[in-house]
């Protein structure tokens, strides 16, 4: 499934132990800065998470996540202003609940097994991006023993399209997310990034998540917060393949990116 161009998932990570900015915007005023400089910068979509999912992180609580998402309303009318969507990075239906109307995207890692936030997604006719995932937060060495992962996740998703379909999504709301770094190995990410368009031609739009990722530091940089070389080289990849959607940090530098790769497409 192709469009003119990639759109830009823009991470906003209110979290102290994300695990490449962590604590940078755990302030809500640095938290409303950030988002602010991702609309002016261009983003098309803020992904607002408030758990880390990184390996080892630890779980939080409803309680803890709703409260520190309390600047969503705040966050989404600056959004609404500028034409910019709101996703929600969670797998808690409670905390999905508590902000069903100041998102428009459901951002679920966890596959979207819980059927109460099905519920909620085809209940307020939101999208969702449905992740494939082992285990969260991520367990370090898990990983799907398989010789190709590609045609793998092609079988894993077609499964979970029909079960969602069955239950009333329709095809134009669902992204797919094939989880770099949750449950795949660096060869088999490796793999995911060469296969894309084979999981484009399946019929939803897919989203790619690999700013700054571990698999990055095969390529000669074990410091997450130094990888943007790496990362920027995946986003000039990604969408010069048109992919739907690029989930990164940097969202100025992506955008011009972005345009290049159109220009050279």
């Amino acid at each position: 499934m192709s469009q003119k161009q990639s759109k830009i998932f823009g991470i906003l990570n209110i979290t102290p132990d994300s695990f490449s900015d962590g604590g940078k915007y755990f302030d809500e005023s640095n938290a409303m800065s950030q988002a602010k400089w991702m609309i002016d910068s261009g983003v098309d979509v803020i992904d607002i998470g408030a758990e880390s999912t990184r390996p080892g992180a630890d779980y939080i609580g409803t309680e803890e996540e709703i409260s520190r998402l309390k600047i969503l309303p705040n966050i989404k009318k600056l959004a609404d202003e500028a034409g910019v969507k709101i996703s929600l990075d969670s797998k808690n239906a409670r905390t999905i609940e508590k902000y069903i109307d100041y998102i428009d995207i459901i951002n679920d890692v966890d596959s979207l097994r819980d059927e109460s936030i099905q519920e909620l997604a085809i209940t307020h006719n939101k999208k969702v991006v449905l992740m494939h995932s082992l285990s969260v937060p991520v367990k370090k060495g898990e990983y799907v023993q398989c010789k190709d992962f590609v045609q793998y996740l092609k079988g894993w998703l077609e499964s979970r399209l029909n079960v969602l379909y069955s239950k009333g999504f329709k095809k134009d709301q669902i992204i797919f997310d094939p989880g770099i770094g949750f449950g795949n190995s660096s060869s088999q990410a490796i793999e995911i990034l060469k296969g894309i368009e084979i999981l484009q031609n399946i019929g939803v739009e897919v989203l790619v998540g690999y700013a700054r990722k571990s698999f990055l530091a095969q390529f000669g940089e074990e410091d997450a917060s130094k990888r943007d070389p790496e990362t920027h080289a995946l986003t000039f990849y990604l969408a010069k393949r048109k992919v739907s959607y690029i989930r990164i940090h940097n969202v100025s530098a992506s955008k011009r990116i972005i345009k290049m790769a159109r220009e050279f497409s």
